[in-house]
């Protein structure tokens, strides 16, 4: 399959634009440089977080998001994405200042569509899992599935999403 992208449209700016929509935060974010992180840093001051892109594999950057998170007081989520013929994978590591200074992070989310909507980064496995609403990330104690099959199903879902939007004409 040869993916058709629209000029302008990376997978970046696409996963980005998931989680954007799904934080009602479509056009109230800046753009910032931090050090030891990507160039593609979003600040969205309303939720209380930065959301980074960034194409290289894990675990870079990794080290970065916990500190980041203590310092600013504010959620830190960086999307890792790639394309893998007709998906668009994005994985997420995630440090969250649930306590002052004290941040939860967890590595190597998967985005995850509910069939209602809802945006999740869901664990490998079985744990925590974080919701993203219109009232920032959340840490749940129980994923949105109770199956393997559902997560496999929403994880389906998130990156056929991503593939439309990247190549919208493939869809047809």
């Amino acid at each position: 399959m040869t993916n058709l992208v629209l000029a302008g449209c990376t997978a970046g700016s696409v996963a980005c634009g998931l989680v954007l929509e799904a934080l009602g935060a479509n056009d109230c974010y800046d753009h910032l440089t931090l050090p030891g992180l990507p160039s593609a840093s979003i600040h969205i001051a309303e939720r209380g977080a930065v959301l980074c892109v960034t194409q290289a594999r894990e675990p870079a950057f990794r080290d970065k998001l916990a500190a980041l998170a203590a310092e600013a007081h504010l959620d830190v989520v960086l999307l890792r994405v790639a394309l893998d013929h007709d998906r668009l994978i994005v994985t997420a590591d995630v440090a969250l200042e649930l306590l002052p200074g004290t941040p939860w992070s967890m590595d190597d989310l998967a985005l995850w569509r509910g069939a209602d909507g809802a945006l999740w980064l869901v664990p490998p496995l079985v744990g925590p899992a974080v919701s993203i609403t219109p009232d920032g990330f959340w840490l749940e104690l129980l994923p949105p599935y109770d199956t393997f099959g559902k997560r496999a199903a929403g994880i389906d879902r998130a990156e056929r999403e991503g593939a439309c939007l990247l190549s919208p004409l493939e869809a047809w």
